[in-house]
């Protein structure tokens, strides 16, 4: 995979002092994460902008570490905004009742605190859900640029078989999005973290503001201690291949149909694995996984391990390391996954969906395994192959160095300065 290079913004275009601003009333996953990548470079940088993220409440009481870490600016030049602790209410009410008119309210927060601030640029961190008002024709009301993470239009490219009527029309309303915004002026550019997808979108809409992105993978040292102490922590048993499902455990991590799969299994292959599955749970997905996992454990000789909490950033990889197999049968997701470098990051084999990039990606970079993630007897075979067989006839570890070494913290937070700092 190549990245593009960004030859139009580079360092020597960058402009005078500005204030530029990012954009994300979300708190958790890889939204937290970008951020703190994004601060934590900045303060190495000698940049004279002011830098402004704009937050929830929320936010700031979950990650007071990345606040403090803001506040030890070289420059004194970061600082995090929040929206008022009503507002951040008034969204979640919203979220309940209509999701449209959530967008409407987010939009105009946007707009609101650009004015408050004066901010010149601002980087929308999930610019996927302003699609309604954007192709309403709202937008925001400074110039502003945009990370796209889910990009579909272009998944006919990689499936063999017709697809439905829906998926045309859905197809088509994704081009007239991208068509409008792109030929927004105010639009400077649409990062895109599909590396497969940026050209195509430039010749839809016949610009070249459509650029590449990285989905950054940090390269921090493993502590080996810390991997043995959480497997004994959670009693793993040493003959089982652990199987791991990691992160915000809603419906879409297909853990039903996981359980589903190891049912039918026999005792002989149960006995081979451990199901581990970890981070924050919903409060309907537990509600819905709990019975089948108690009836599952009772009945047959599988090995369940649940850790149903916040994982820090310092021992997400531990994880990954105490892993034989990532499962990431993730139902119709669309986009990136940073399940997938992690996995990638520690060598370990996935078992991913097929659809979409993800799917692509396991193939062409060698790192498992894709089955269809609805089909519970397609998953249980593939199960019996991971658990049963040697793994490496699954894994391209050096397919697994390219995607990292093409994922980097610093080419991730370089793209992204470039941008917001550049001369239009």
């Amino acid at each position: 995979m190549v990245y593009q290079s960004v030859q139009e913004v580079s360092a020597t275009d960058l402009a005078q002092p500005k204030r530029v601003m990012l954009f994300d009333l979300e708190d958790v996953g890889h939204h937290a994460i970008y951020i703190r990548h994004l601060i934590s470079n900045w303060n190495i940088q000698n940049f004279s902008s002011q830098l402004v993220v704009l937050v929830t409440p929320t936010f700031l009481e979950r990650h007071g570490a990345m606040v403090a870490l803001a506040q030890r600016s070289k420059q004194a030049n970061v600082t995090f905004q929040s929206i008022s602790a009503t507002e951040e209410a008034d969204l979640r009410s919203l979220s309940q009742a209509s999701r449209l008119s959530l967008r409407f309210q987010e939009l105009q927060l946007l707009n609101q605190y650009i004015r408050r601030l004066e901010i010149d640029h601002c980087l929308i961190m999930f610019i996927d859900k302003l699609q309604i008002p954007f192709l309403l024709g709202s937008y925001p009301s400074c110039a502003f640029s945009g990370i796209y993470f889910r990009p579909s239009f272009h998944y006919t490219d990689f499936l063999k078989q017709s697809v439905s009527w829906r998926t045309r029309l859905q197809n088509l309303r994704e081009r007239i999005f991208l068509y409008r915004l792109l030929r927004n002026s105010q639009l400077c550019r649409l990062l895109c973290l599909d590396p497969f997808v940026s050209d195509s979108i430039n010749q839809i809409t016949k610009t070249h503001k459509a650029l590449t992105l990285c989905d950054p993978i940090d390269m921090q040292m493993i502590d080996h201690g810390a991997v043995e102490r959480i497997r004994c922590q959670l009693m793993i048993e040493r003959h089982r291949k652990v199987f791991l499902i990691f992160g915000e455990l809603s419906a879409r991590k297909g853990i039903v149909r996981v359980l589903e799969a190891l049912e039918t299994l026999d005792s002989s292959c149960q006995e081979r694995i451990c199901l581990l599955i970890v981070g924050r749970i919903t409060k309907a997905e537990d509600i819905k996984i709990a019975a089948r996992i108690e009836r599952l454990v009772q009945q047959g000789n599988v090995q369940i391990v649940t850790h149903y909490e916040f994982v820090p950033d310092n021992e997400v990889q531990a994880y990954f390391e105490m892993a034989d197999v990532v499962l990431a049968l993730y139902q119709q997701h669309v986009g990136m996954s940073g399940i997938l470098l992690l996995a990638a990051k520690s060598r370990k084999p996935v078992l991913s969906a097929d659809y979409g990039l993800m799917g692509e990606l396991v193939r062409r970079y060698g790192l498992g395994l894709t089955v269809d993630s609805g089909d519970a007897e397609a998953i249980a075979q593939q199960l019996v192959k991971l658990a049963e067989t040697d793994l490496s006839d699954y894994f391209d570890p050096v397919g697994a160095r390219r995607l990292v070494k093409d994922n980097t913290v610093e080419q991730f937070t370089n793209t992204i300065f470039k941008v917001l700092l550049a001369s239009r």
